[in-house]
């Protein structure tokens, strides 16, 4: 006697089910696995960039201001003319 349609059909359908939800699971406890040490990584580095965030910016302003200064002294140079002497007070030539 051949079993009932139902029985048949019934377990294959809850291992769909089981699939689906272990996938879920994996996709739910996945992110948070990877989304919980980013997120704390991020404070940590929010902490320190607002600890240095004077001495950084003194930094990136010393840094731009010699590169501004050495454009300017290459300005100065092809005009042949002008320019500061070492007190930084502006000359004509």
């Amino acid at each position: 006697m051949t079993p009932h349609p139902r029985q048949t059909f019934a377990p294959c359908v809850r291992r769909v089910a089981t699939m689906y939800s272990d996938f879920t699971f994996g996709i739910v406890f996945g992110g948070l696995a990877v989304a919980t040490p980013a997120f704390f990584l991020g404070l940590v580095a929010k902490y320190f960039l607002k600890k240095f965030e004077d001495r950084i910016e003194r930094w990136t302003w010393q840094k731009g201001n010699k590169k501004r200064w050495r454009q300017a002294q290459e300005e100065w140079s092809k005009r042949g003319k002008g320019g500061r002497n070492k007190y930084g007070d502006e000359v004509e030539v």
